[in-house]
């Protein structure tokens, strides 16, 4: 399919975006270009980790999503650009989840957590970065989920969450 772009997101394709936490201030970065910086000091402590979406609320991804990482105590990125991957991503330190899909299925490769698919989340072999399958994702209030109780919160600290993203439409917000 041809590339379109709608709202700012690169359809049909694979995209790698990062959001990356040092000393409260937050950089975004969309294939490997920081697009802002945002100072906030908020604190997760209390919160629970989805991935794909905003819990159930339908304002989710709507394509497949590939090697994702969580870094709890690690910003990893703070220049104005980064070199986007060409390989799988690893388990670094302070890796708290490592989801590319290995041998077809969603596990946490950092052996950290439980992950849930909820409602109709999956695996994919249609369309994938790295491996054999991604997740797939409709926007419909499919999303992973990681229980609270096994996940370290992130409270203030540093903090870095990356992957990759295949968008197949616009996403539902």
């Amino acid at each position: 399919a041809a590339q379109t772009v709608i709202a700012g997101k690169d359809l049909f394709q694979w995209n790698h975006f990062a959001v990356s936490r040092t000393s409260g201030v937050y950089s975004l970065y969309y294939n490997g270009t920081r697009a802002t910086t945002v100072s906030d000091s908020t604190s997760f402590a209390d919160s629970s980790v989805s991935v794909g979406a905003h819990s159930a609320d339908n304002y989710g991804v709507i394509g497949y999503l590939s090697d994702i990482r969580i870094v709890n105590g690690t910003g990893l990125y703070t220049d104005a650009t980064l070199t986007v991957p060409t390989a799988p991503l690893t388990a670094v330190t302070n890796t708290k989840l490592l989801l590319n899909m290995a041998d077809g299925q969603a596990i946490d490769s950092a052996a950290q957590n439980n992950i849930t698919l909820v409602a109709n989340a999956d695996t994919s072999t249609t369309q994938k970065k790295f491996g054999t399958a991604s997740l797939a994702l409709d926007g419909t209030g499919d999303y992973v989920t990681l229980p609270y109780q096994s996940f370290a919160p992130f409270g203030t600290g540093n903090l870095t969450i990356e992957g990759w993203v295949y968008f197949t439409a616009n996403d539902n917000g």
